[in-house]
């Protein structure tokens, strides 16, 4: 999308997405790093990468501030992955002229 000029405003992980940003995720070495690719990616085009809270806690994936929040002592999401609600999600789509799901 961005090679052919589209701009990406948000990325949001939703259900068993948001455990893309599991930083305690080790896999193999001839599998993809989608926690490492993701990263760059957001760094490389300076796009928001977002997780449904609501699913996240759901799965065992803690931001330091959920965790806290939470009574929890470890967190498991990378700063690169903000926490936020399906309103962000419905502001991204107001925002962009179309919406890509996978």
């Amino acid at each position: 999308m961005l090679a052919n000029g589209h701009h990406i405003i948000t990325v949001f992980f939703y259900q068993d997405g948001v455990t893309n940003s599991n930083a305690l995720t080790c896999p193999a070495s001839d599998e993809i790093d989608m926690h490492t690719q993701w990263q760059a990616f957001a760094l490389q085009h300076q796009v928001p990468l977002t997780n449904c809270v609501s699913a996240a806690l759901r799965r065992g994936v803690l931001s330091k501030q959920e965790s806290l929040e939470n009574g929890k002592d470890h967190w498991n999401s990378d700063e690169a992955f903000a926490m936020g609600g399906l309103g962000e999600l419905v502001v991204g789509i107001e925002k962009a002229d179309r919406l890509v799901s996978f």
